[in-house]
């Protein structure tokens, strides 16, 4: 029984958890529900903590945001005191292409560890693919097996990315259909050689270690002892139960589910090779699809879970989550595996927590507000759904974006949306027509939300080519490995044409990028915004959203014009947003004298001291 989970994610708090509250708060929790062994992520350090541990730079590092290797070993000493085994979630498939805290320019080549051209770049995963038939990467690797079962006392491990090690198409595009699939020349056989010496070494220094496959694939004999011919993993997962399970839950009203299907694929697997079988694990819960609970209950989750809400829809997606990990665990060959949260079916992705706010970043968008308060504000949240999706797809009339679908669910309708910001904003389109006041209208529009951005709180994150307006990239409709994933579309690489123009002060990459440093500057110069708490202003204007930042008696109100038309805020509305006497506005530099309604152009923006006021 395996618990898969997160040390930084696994607190409550909205804060890293670290070792020590991991070891004092988590364990006695997993040890009660039943589970006899945990599967850690993300030990290794990795500077992109959103990565959940599978970019790694030093493999021989535990990561610092936990705390320090002593806590670490103490962490595997208290599992070890109530009968917990301790896996280690290992990266040896591929490494971070980080050159200064990784390995990737080690010596100042690209091929030190890794493949020299395309082959040591992996295109899904943008990162860097060892080289396995170097006997240098070998002893790297071994060694690395060693040390964290030396040092720390690892009970084993589960080895991450197997399928994308074996095979050098990495699995992209390919279907496994029959044994000659397992056994082309696709196969990597330096690889499968690192996979059966790492098991050896690994059994070697501990009799009753474990070692799991994350293979999908299904290449026979890596779960068989390397005596019979296999590659002498000790179990690999059952990886095409989880997948079946989405895709019964997705496709098919559960009325007509198939028991004979269900059967057969919840016990599909080889006699001489140990499994162990999951429901969802943070495949699911972390990245890619939705989690299964929020599958079957959709956004009811946020208004409905309660016992004194009677939903038909609830319960019965409840009874469901229930009867689904029942089955699994049942049917489950040798061992069964849970991601933290899922066991009480935790309502979304399980999160990295951050005081942060963006307008876009690397992944899709979906629309998770509560429908009892869109129903308190008198919108069909249905409706607005219907609305937002069109909308940000472009099908809308009078639309101006250009998003691209992801996710659709013929069923419900429901879709997630991809794209860049400034295509999303209106830019791309504008730009395609050739239309300058288009252009200026979706330059106006994207410049008033970076300032909202700044100014509203948090920490500002910005996703890689916005500060240049990046447009979407359809090129990945032509690459065979993307295709079916829209999010390529804003997880192009960098355009460094556009980063040279930002010296022009004629192009519109120029403007973007000036907006953003003099936003930037403006943030950490005003005492008013290094406080997180932010007052909503009525305006009296259902264009002009407005709110003030305070931090003693220094404030800032600040005003914003949603819509491309000019607005008006009555002097009797600034006077009850704080502006009592003559303030000075920030981008303009002008007084704003009391007792006069103010006049937003179309997207503008004020920042107003009303300090002491």
């Amino acid at each position: 029984m395996v618990y898969e989970t997160h040390v930084g994610m696994a607190q409550e708090e909205e804060k890293v958890g670290t070792f020590n509250e991991f070891k004092d708060k988590i364990l006695p929790r997993i040890r009660d529900a039943g589970y006899n062994a945990i599967q850690l992520m993300a030990i290794a350090e990795h500077p992109y903590y959103a990565s959940f541990g599978y970019q790694v730079s030093n493999f021989f590092a535990c990561s610092s945001r936990f705390g320090n290797p002593n806590e670490l070993k103490a962490l595997v000493d208290k599992a070890h005191g109530i009968s917990i085994l301790v896996l280690m979630d290992l990266v040896d498939s591929h490494a971070v292409k980080n050159e200064v805290e990784g390995i990737a320019r080690f010596d100042g080549s690209v091929h030190q560890y890794f493949h020299a051209g395309s082959r040591g770049e992996h295109p899904a995963w943008d990162s860097k693919c060892f080289n396995y038939e170097k006997p240098q990467v070998l002893h790297f690797l071994l060694s690395n097996c060693r040390y964290w079962m030396d040092e720390f006392n690892f009970d084993g491990f589960r080895f991450d990315g197997v399928t994308s090690m074996l095979y050098t198409h990495h699995d992209l595009g390919k279907a496994f259909t029959g044994y000659a699939d397992y056994f082309d020349d696709s196969v990597d056989e330096a690889a499968l050689t690192y996979l059966t010496l790492a098991n050896r070494l690994v059994h070697q220094l501990h009799d009753n270690a474990i070692t799991v496959a994350e293979d999908v694939s299904g290449m026979p004999g890596l779960a068989a002892t390397d005596a019979n011919g296999g590659t002498g993993f000790d179990y690999r997962y059952a990886m095409g139960v989880p997948d079946y399970w989405i895709k019964l839950v997705k496709n098919t009203r559960d009325e007509h589910w198939s028991l004979g299907s269900l059967w057969y694929e919840l016990t599909n697997r080889r006699n001489d090779e140990k499994t162990i079988s999951y429901a969802e694990s943070h495949d699911q819960a972390l990245v890619g699809d939705q989690t299964l609970i929020f599958r079957l209950v959709g956004d009811r989750i946020y208004g409905h879970m309660s016992v004194t809400s009677e939903d038909l829809a609830v319960f019965r997606g409840t009874s469901l989550h229930k009867m689904i990990r029942l089955a699994t665990l049942a049917t489950a060959g040798h061992g069964y595996l849970n991601f933290m949260g899922n066991e009480f079916g935790h309502p979304e992705w399980i999160d990295f927590p951050r005081e942060a706010n963006y307008l876009r970043c690397h992944d899709d968008i979906g629309w998770t507000f509560d429908d009892e308060d869109a129903r308190r504000l008198g919108i069909n949240p249905q409706g607005h759904r219907k609305f937002l999706n069109d909308f940000y797809t472009g099908r809308y009339p009078g639309s101006f974006a250009r998003g691209v679908p992801f996710q659709f669910d013929q069923g419900t309708g429901d879709l997630r949306i991809s794209g860049t910001f400034s295509s999303l904003a209106g830019l791309e389109e504008a730009l395609e027509k050739q239309d300058n006041e288009m252009i200026e209208r979706s330059v106006r529009r994207i410049n008033l939300l970076r300032s909202i951005q700044v100014s509203i709180g948090g920490i500002p994150l910005l996703y890689a080519g916005d500060e240049y307006g990046k447009l979407n990239d359809y090129t990945f409709l032509t690459d065979p490995t993307k295709v079916t994933d829209s999010r390529w579309v804003h997880r192009s690489r960098k355009r460094w044409q556009a980063a040279e123009d930002l010296i022009h002060t004629d192009t519109l990459e120029w403007r973007f990028f000036h907006e953003m440093v003099k936003l930037s500057k403006l943030r950490k110069q005003l005492p008013q915004l290094r406080n997180g708490g932010m007052e909503v202003v009525d305006t009296g204007n259902p264009h002009l959203f407005g709110y003030i930042r305070a931090n003693g008696g220094q404030r800032l109100l600040i005003i914003n014009n949603f819509s491309e038309f000019d607005q008006v805020i009555r002097a009797d509305r600034l006077a009850a947003g704080g502006l009592t006497r003559d303030a000075h506005e920030i981008f303009t530099q002008k007084t704003l004298p009391i007792g006069e309604d103010l006049v937003f152009d179309g997207y503008r923006y004020m920042w107003i001291d009303i300090s002491d006021q």
